[in-house]
């Protein structure tokens, strides 16, 4: 009985840990990229990876998009930090509140051509590291990231950029 409760006493459950992360470099954030939001916010309407066939500006500017990101994992620049604070929401259950900070030496004078605004991918980069918190945090369930804001702090330098989201788990329905 005592290795049971073991077990029991070892599961880690949604909600039961504050995470705090600063100086991650943008690598593990890059497979969880929405290709398909990042078009249609430049204006190339289609899902992702499809888009990249029928599209030949998605094409190259995912090949443009991806070479940017490449170096920036190379050179470790922008860096995140990551604050995750649960708390017990209205209803008992554990709602998370999660900020993340992308600071950057680019700007967008950094960006050619001209559609690869700093600022756009830096936000889509910062939802990508919602999802992949929220996939960190879920220990087998769903959790749904809810976005507050993203928003553009003055930097001397660069560009530094703040989003917050609410992280719930989602109920399954048995």
């Amino acid at each position: 009985m005592e290795a049971n409760s073991l077990r029991e006493e070892e599961l880690i459950v949604f909600g039961e840990h504050n995470v705090r992360a600063g100086g991650l470099t943008i690598g593990r954030l890059v497979a969880h990229f929405d290709w398909t939001d990042y078009f249609a916010a430049v204006g190339i309407i289609g899902t992702y990876p499809a888009i990249l066939y029928t599209h030949e500006e998605a094409d190259v500017l995912y090949e443009s998009v991806t070479a940017l990101l490449g170096g920036w994992i190379a050179a470790a620049d922008p860096t995140i930090d990551f604050s995750l604070l649960f708390e017990d929401g209205a209803d008992g259950k554990p709602v998370g509140d999660l900020e993340i900070v992308l600071t950057t030496q680019w700007s967008d004078a950094d960006a050619a051509p001209s559609r690869l605004s700093m600022y756009r991918l830096g936000c889509r980069l910062l939802k990508a590291g919602a999802t992949w918190l929220a996939e960190q945090e879920a220990y087998g369930s769903r959790v749904v990231c809810d976005e507050k804001e993203i928003s553009r702090q003055p930097s001397g330098e660069g560009l530094r950029l703040t989003g917050r989201w609410t992280l719930r788990v989602e109920e399954s329905e048995a």
